[in-house]
């Protein structure tokens, strides 16, 4: 089985230990396939204001905060939910 999953990271939204804004990750699991699903396919047409206001962070992050990563981007900088 392969997990199906969007991974973001959104600039400004998390502090760093001195107070300055700095990126937090995003990961949107959708479920698991038994077929890989290309990401470049998953992701291409993400409408990311849609996005934002679902996963309720409208109110404290613009589209233009938010870049697409790979999930081997997340877990190498936020960890792996496992």
């Amino acid at each position: 089985m392969h997990k199906v999953r969007i991974c973001l990271e959104i600039n400004g939204v998390a502090e760093d230990d001195q107070g300055n804004p700095c990126p937090a990750g995003l990961q949107i699991t959708l479920g698991e396939t038994d077929e890989e699903i290309p990401y470049e396919e998953l992701t291409k047409d993400l409408d990311i204001s849609k996005l934002l206001a679902g996963a309720g962070l409208s109110s404290f992050a613009k589209p233009e905060d938010v870049t697409i990563i790979t999930p081997e981007e997340y877990d190498e900088r936020y960890g792996d939910e496992e």
